[in-house]
């Protein structure tokens, strides 16, 4: 066992022993009678199951060495003269059943693969099971040759398979995904939120092959580090692409462009001299390269934008963007009693508010306020997509605000997310992007309809 080179140990497949276990007879099989001395046919794989079993373990180095590691006696393996032919049969009635239906092959296979894992590891007599399955099929009339051959195909493939794919060890995909994770620029408020989430993730499956209908487990593939650099190389596009600067400009949901400019512009720096400096793969550059680019024609943007508010400040008469109107979020006339009862529900029941750093009384003060006292710091117990969730019921589905929203909170400046993070429109907005259906969100809405 290893794990001097990271968090993952290894364990060589030799050191490790799984128990044989038993499989239930399929749904509508029933054995001849005096089975399996039914017939010479049945009677036979019992008896190779017996001559097997008087060598073993001493039949090969693989077995002895087994037999010595795990203190394997003789004997202890007498169970297998009826698994063997009891599972051969349940096969060739499963066959029998499915082969003229249209997944036949996904079927078949599947209780086949359940069948021989049955064995346990190593499996110790699956090599007699997977023997008279192919003089079974190769035999029968009832099967076409195309199917023959496809099931032929791949009991072969069980114990030799033609394509072996390498995975990378777990411990080398952890160092790539934490360099990853140490590259990208989470540090921006645009990606503030997706941080600690994607520092939970180890995505080191590239597939899911499929989950066995019989054994109920699923097989997957687990990347290769030429395939994991490729994921992640995706997912930084993925990532930068969600992002329309130009859209959130417009749409007002960035009220202070010249953080966001001073952001870029340290980003930047930072992922110039990562790629000076650092060692990456020519695969991780791709990602690298990415990410400086995307922040260099960010930074441009918001030069230009700088640009022309200088221009048009110089204009005379030019139109300042003050506070927020009145200082208030503007509850509609004659709906302040429901939107006190709204929130202290909310709170009651999501825990809207950190009670611990602010005083609920005062939260409402500030919702209902016709001057929001600025001297006071509003810490939210939910998560950032409910809040949002919550905000666009109170402007645009219950229309009880109309002066809330993304940026008003923002503008305000006293507001802090569950994370400590103050809160801007663009933390909101990724975050109902990012999940537009929140936790509790049939719990919102009812406390939404109960008032409303």
């Amino acid at each position: 066992m290893q794990n001097i080179h990271g968090p993952f140990s290894e364990i060589s497949p030799d050191s490790v022993r799984f128990s044989p276990f038993s499989i239930s007879p399929p749904e509508g099989w029933e054995g001849p009678e005096n089975f399996p001395n039914c017939c010479n046919y049945h009677s036979n794989i019992v008896k190779n199951t017996e001559e097997f079993l008087s060598i073993f373990p001493l039949c090969c180095e693989q077995h002895k060495k087994f037999a010595d590691l795990f203190k394997v006696k003789k004997g202890d393996y007498d169970f297998l003269k009826d698994k063997i032919v009891y599972q051969v049969s349940f096969t060739q009635h499963i066959i029998e059943q499915k082969i003229n239906n249209q997944d036949w092959y996904e079927d078949i296979t599947d209780f086949i693969e359940f069948n021989y894992s049955s064995f346990g590891h190593p499996p110790v007599g699956g090599h007699i099971y997977l023997s008279e399955l192919k003089n079974i099929i190769g035999q029968t009339e009832v099967i076409s040759n195309h199917k023959k051959n496809d099931l032929l195909n791949y009991l072969e493939n069980l114990t030799n398979p033609t394509i072996i794919h390498k995975s990378a060890n777990l411990n080398t995909l952890f160092k790539i995904h934490k360099k990853w994770l140490a590259t990208f620029p989470f540090e921006l408020s645009f990606f503030s939120g997706l941080k600690e989430e994607y520092h939970k993730k180890l995505p080191f499956v590239s597939k899911i092959v499929n989950t066995n209908r019989y054994s109920k487990k699923t097989s997957v593939l687990i990347h290769t580090e030429e395939s994991m650099v490729m994921y992640l190389f995706n997912l930084t596009k993925g990532l930068l692409n969600q992002i329309r600067t130009a859209d959130l400009v417009k749409e007002g949901k960035i009220s202070n462009p010249e953080q966001h400019r001073f952001e870029m512009i340290l980003e930047e720096r930072e992922i110039n001299r990562k790629a000076l400096l650092e060692q990456y793969t020519s695969g991780e550059i791709e990602y690298v390269n990415t990410i400086s680019k995307w922040l260099n024609h960010e930074v441009d943007f918001f030069n230009k934008l700088k640009t022309f508010a200088i221009k048009r400040n110089t204009k005379p008469n030019a139109n300042k963007k003050g506070p927020i109107s009145s200082h208030s979020f503007k509850v509609k006339y004659g709906k302040e009693e429901v939107v006190r009862k709204i929130l202290s529900e909310l709170n009651r029941e999501i825990y809207l508010i950190d009670e611990e750093k602010t005083d609920f009384n005062d939260f409402l003060n500030v919702m209902l306020s016709k001057k929001i006292p600025l001297d006071k710091k509003i810490h939210f117990a939910c998560y950032n997509n409910q809040l949002a969730y919550i905000l666009e019921h109170f402007k645009s589905t219950y229309k009880l605000y109309s002066a809330i929203g993304y940026a008003s909170m923002e503008r305000v400046g006293i507001f802090y997310s569950k994370e400590g993070a103050k809160l801007n429109a663009q933390l909101l907005s990724s975050s109902k992007s990012q999940n537009p259906f929140p936790a509790q969100m049939d719990v919102i809405d009812s406390i939404f309809k109960k008032f409303v």
